[in-house]
């Protein structure tokens, strides 16, 4: 028997997760695992599982003994020892143990200047993570201060690897990855340093001068603080392009490495293939997982069998052939993004000349690539949709331009583009780059960008159905917090019966306040608001509500200018909200910069989460949480 707490908790034989029921059950086994062959004193577990150590939990303490003993069957032993219990286990059976094992011995391999051989241990360190360090148990006070301390095992054994391939000679595939990192990890300064060397090995000695300034502006707005001496010593040597800089031989490079383990991190974008043609997807897998910074997690052969797998697999972005048995590209698209609103999907097909292209943007796809385009390509356009960029190709635009001419959607007004944004069209059509029409166009890049979406998101609104409108909104996601624990603790029937009761709570908290419940989805539902105090306090309402149904949830808020229609809404402001509520804990009632100066002068009071990068939108994103 193995045990797993680098994610969610659980016990596995044979490959199989062991059924371990209640969430209390759970969190048993992890407070056991914490302290494995050691003695918990029964008080102890007691304020872990329920903070009370009343008769009553007494008693449920000892039933939740007996039932960890009968799921583990006997291996490893769970004993009574005074005053508590005892879980005798093998270090070896435990992630967490030989996670801290692979990466002592990279750590040895790389000071022994064998550096291939330290990446390949270090990669089969983090191979072990599936999420967070202890996933389902950070609401609980005894796991926190372990979770933290792992995580941050991981962010080290990931700067571990990074000096490892920068060692190798893998700086090239090295520069977008760290690029990344900075943004997820912006006071780790060591990141910082291996991106500047990155990049001048890469050719690049501007941007590494760029990546030095843009290291000490945030540590001088954030710290009052310059960088460390190393780094300045890091700048100086670029400047002077020292020859201590460049790589120094190397026996083998990280290229080699099993793709496997190089995309196994969790911040990795999650990209699901769908062709029914299985040699092109065998040659698109090759080229994405490739790029340590994504991974398949999936693939599909028909429209139908996409639908499910965009459901089962949970991607960032789909790649998408435009003619598929069963369902067509567009059909497929229609129902992913509705079910998934921060799933992106990017529409492929061999031809640009199709009028088709123009109905799956309008299904909600955010771009197009012909597959004549090499992997290179490819992979660049996974890339830029994953961070919320829309992929126009030339022949995209121009089917976009025709289209506009002819469509009565134009005439209706339901697609109103400036004329700015169609020239922007036409420049594209041409053959420009994003870049070079923004040099055309006097604009800045972020600006053309912002226009691309802007014109995808119009596009999409003329292909629905009813009247559609643009106006601002406040958008709220609420879901529930461990679902999965909680329908394993209870069973289908009564799980459905505690959503269909959370279900009615919502409704009669967003009528109360003016609100408007536009779906439920699961354990989750999306909802929107004319006032943000009002969304607010709706949020606040419903976490104080749940408690009678055993349940947690968490909320995301955020507003914006959205697509309106009578039974949906649509728009950024929609995506930003959702990945909100990725970042909310239990309990907590999320919401962005926007919304805290919106209710400025309120008696609403609220608490810096910091800086966040939003998987799939540009730029970061200061988060707050509103005092429940």
């Amino acid at each position: 028997m193995q045990f797993r707490i680098l994610g969610p908790v659980e016990a596995v034989v044979d490959g199989q997760a062991v059924e371990l029921g209640a969430p209390q059950l759970r969190a048993l086994l992890a407070r056991l695992l914490l302290t494995p062959n050691t003695v918990v004193p029964a008080d102890v577990l007691l304020d872990a599982l329920w903070g009370d150590s009343d008769d009553a939990n007494v008693r449920n303490l000892r039933v939740y003994v007996s039932r960890l003993r009968k799921a583990l069957d006997g291996t490893p032993t769970l004993r009574t020892q005074a005053p508590g219990y005892v879980l005798d286990v093998s270090p070896d059976q435990v992630d967490a143990h030989r996670f801290e094992q692979l990466v002592s011995e990279g750590r040895r391999l790389l000071g022994a200047g064998e550096a291939a051989e330290a990446g390949d241990a270090l990669r089969e360190a983090l191979a072990l993570w599936r999420g967070p360090a202890l996933a389902d148990q950070r609401d609980r006070a005894f796991a926190l201060p372990d979770a933290v301390r792992l995580d941050e095992a991981r962010l080290d054994a990931l700067e571990e690897r990074i000096e490892a391939d920068l060692a190798c000679g893998g700086h090239a595939a090295l520069v977008a990855e760290l690029r990344g990192l900075v943004g997820a990890h912006p006071m780790r300064e060591r990141l910082w340093r291996q991106r500047m060397l990155a990049e001048y090995r890469s050719g690049q000695a501007a941007e590494a001068l760029r990546t030095f300034q843009e290291l000490r502006r945030l540590m001088v707005d954030e710290l009052g603080l310059d960088p460390s001496a190393e780094v300045c010593r890091l700048e100086r040597a670029v400047l002077d392009q020292d020859p201590a800089l460049d790589l120094a031989a190397s026996p083998r490079s990280p290229a080699l490495v099993s793709p496997a383990l190089a995309t196994s991190d969790a911040d990795a974008v999650r990209v699901l293939l769908v062709d029914d043609h299985p040699m092109w997807r065998a040659a698109v897998r090759n080229a994405v997982e490739r790029d340590p910074s994504m991974r398949v997690v999936a693939e599909a052969e028909d429209g139908e069998a996409a639908v499910t797998a965009a459901s089962e697999a949970s991607p960032d972005v789909v790649l998408m052939d435009l003619h598929l048995p069963r369902l067509t590209g567009a059909e497929a698209t229609a129902q992913i993004v509705a079910a998934s609103p921060t799933t992106r999907v990017l529409m492929l097909s061999a031809s640009g000349e199709e009028a088709d292209v123009l109905d799956a943007v309008k299904a909600g796809a955010v771009g197009y690539l012909l597959k004549s385009g090499d992997g290179a390509e490819i992979v660049d356009a996974i890339g830029r949709v994953s961070r919320g960029e829309p992929v126009f190709t030339p022949s995209l635009a121009g089917v976009v331009l025709d289209r506009l001419r002819s469509d009565e959607d134009c005439a209706t007004g339901r697609v109103n583009l400036s004329v700015g944004q169609r020239e922007l069209l036409r420049m594209l059509a041409g053959g420009a780059t994003v870049d070079e029409a923004a040099t055309a166009l006097a604009l800045a890049e972020v600006d053309v960008r912002a226009d691309l979406t802007t014109i995808v998101e119009r596009l999409q609104a003329a292909g629905r159905d009813g009247p559609v409108t643009r106006r601002l909104q406040t958008v709220l996601f609420v879901d529930v917090v461990d679902s999965t624990a909680h329908l394993a603790g209870s069973g289908d029937r009564a799980w459905r019966a505690i959503l269909t009761e959370f279900h009615a709570v919502m409704d009669r908290a967003a009528a109360a306040v003016g609100g408007r419940v536009i779906k439920h989805n699961g354990d989750g539902a999306l909802l929107t608001f004319e006032q943000p105090r009002a969304a607010i306090d709706c949020a606040k309402a419903l976490v104080d509500a749940v408690v009678e149904l055993s349940i947690e949830i968490r909320a995301g808020l955020h507003m914006g200018e959205c697509e309106v229609a009578d039974d949906d809404v649509y728009g950024m402001a929609v995506h930003i909200a959702a990945r909100i509520v990725d970042e909310a804990a239990p309990n907590e009632v999320l919401v962005s910069q926007t919304m805290c100066d919106l209710v400025m002068g309120s008696d609403l009071r609220f608490e810096d989460r910091g800086v966040r990068v939003l998987k799939g939108v540009p730029g970061e994103w200061r988060l707050y949480a509103a005092s429940v």
